[in-house]
């Protein structure tokens, strides 16, 4: 199993004098559930999130989010009589 994680913290200042201010922190993980076969996922929370792509400008807005998948890894195939 792999496990990170991370975070952002940014401000940011409007014409008018206006301090806006953000942060998130967040998770990835990357687990193995069979022979070919893994869970990779990821989730984060914060406020102002449009630093990093989401949420609105000029407003504290809390968002969270994150997504999972199940992959399939490629197997070896070998060939006979080679």
């Amino acid at each position: 199993m792999r496990l990170g994680v991370w975070g952002h913290a940014a401000s940011s200042e409007l014409g008018d004098g206006t301090r806006n201010t953000g942060s998130s922190a967040g998770m990835h993980v990357y687990l193995p559930v069979a022979r070919n076969m893994v869970w990779l996922g990821e989730a984060y929370f914060g406020t102002d999130l449009a630093d990093i792509g989401g949420g609105a400008h000029h407003r504290t807005i809390r968002g969270a989010g994150g997504w999972l998948e199940i992959a399939a890894l490629p197997t070896t195939r070998r060939e006979r009589g080679r």
